[in-house]
């Protein structure tokens, strides 16, 4: 049985080590239709170590395979970074094309990386609106802990007239679309704000959440939107051209890198608990290990849990349950943690943690069907020894 063990735990070791050995890098554009006047965003993203810090460029072609823009890039930390390029789709743009993150380096040419899209760029759909950023605080500007500013103007993507009363908001994500702000508030979905006479819109937003990182990139997303007739909680959601009509259904999304290069001015008030934390974290992780070790440890020393040998068995397993189970707290301790202090949490790294949990309880469901089937065997062969057999 101890041999069962043994080999079952290595069997786990090696399978929650395969999301490692066979991730890719990945480049994707937000969308594939794109209106002229628009802006799309080629986005990349790694999961292994040597595809960091790789320069390239990004390519934008045509068709009939003219270059559109060719602009240099480097990957930087890929793995928890964004990292990408935009074009701008200027009036009278009709074609369908493709972009391609490009690189003589070895680590971003295998089969299985996804470094090409395609895009088409038509006419505007009577839906489609288009959202054109015209500034605000950037790169070494942008400040944790201040207040950031961002411009935008709507339009209508057929007669490009400027929208006004639409409703937008702006959200930022990191690589694997984990929300980490948004404005108005993540905290209350149900207000909004609105383009103004000019079409204008000045977006407003304290860099205060934990999820920022100094030199890390992210994604902004910038959503508008007009209803036709509708409300919601009680505010009107219609929007209207410069003549003063109603424009109907309008709808459109502009994505871009948001890279906060200045200081970390966030409070530190809670500065003192990472130490504790990570106290309790190593507390905990010796405190699972000695009692998932117990039975061996008693083993070396010949001594058993108890003189029946049943309790004996039942003592062992536990030890074996709770040693599992603590090191499954640990892991959700270890997310927990990293998020409130501001640690940038990969997509990597939350599978790992998923996979040692649902690893951890198969392993407890195996441990307590093979208790149950040991106790069976053992008051079986206690009955066939009371009968002489």
């Amino acid at each position: 049985m101890r041999l069962k063990t043994i080999v079952g735990i290595s069997i786990m070791i090696m399978l929650m080590l395969i999301p490692s050995v066979f991730s890719v890098g990945t480049c994707s554009l937000g969308s594939y239709q794109y209106s002229p006047g628009e802006s799309a965003l080629m986005q990349c993203e790694c999961s292994l170590p040597i595809e960091e810090s790789v320069n390239g460029f990004m390519v934008w072609r045509n068709s009939s395979g003219v270059i559109l823009q060719n602009s240099s890039v480097n990957s930087g930390s890929c793995r928890t970074s964004a990292f990408g390029n935009t074009y701008f789709f200027l009036s009278g743009s009709d074609w369908i094309g493709n972009v391609t993150f490009e690189t003589t380096t070895a680590s971003w040419a295998s089969a299985d990386d996804v470094i090409n899209d395609t895009y088409n760029v038509t006419g505007s759909a009577t839906s489609d609106c288009i959202i054109t950023y015209l500034g605000g605080t950037e790169n070494e500007d942008l400040a944790l802990g201040r207040k950031a500013l961002s411009y935008i103007r709507v339009t209508d993507g057929i007669t490009g007239d400027r929208l006004i009363h639409a409703t937008c908001n702006a959200e930022a994500e990191t690589i694997d679309d984990t929300p980490i702000s948004r404005t108005p508030s993540i905290a209350n979905y149900n207000s909004f704000l609105f383009t103004q006479s000019d079409g204008h819109l000045i977006f407003e937003h304290e860099m205060n959440e934990p999820g920022w990182n100094p030199g890390m990139s992210y994604v902004g997303e910038y959503y508008c939107y007009c209803l036709n007739d509708t409300t919601i909680t009680g505010e009107e959601h219609r929007c209207y051209d410069e003549s003063g009509n109603n424009a109907g259904f309008k709808s459109c999304k502009l994505e871009k890198i948001i890279t906060p290069l200045g200081e970390d001015l966030r409070s530190q008030d809670n500065s003192g608990l990472g130490g504790a934390s990570i106290a309790v974290i190593i507390f905990i992780l010796f405190i699972s290990t000695t009692i998932f070790f117990f039975p061996f440890i008693m083993d070396y020393f010949r001594t058993p849990f108890a003189n029946n040998m049943f309790l004996d068995v039942i003592l062992r397993r536990c030890c074996f349950l709770l040693g599992t189970y603590l090191m499954q707290l640990n892991s959700a301790m270890v997310l927990t943690i990293a998020g409130n202090s501001s640690l940038l949490i990969g997509k990597n790294l939350i599978f790992y943690l998923w996979f040692f949990g649902m690893a951890g309880y198969v392993y407890m469901i195996y441990i307590v069907f093979m208790t149950l089937a040991d106790l069976l065997v053992m008051i079986q062969e206690r009955k066939n020894n009371d009968r002489g057999f």
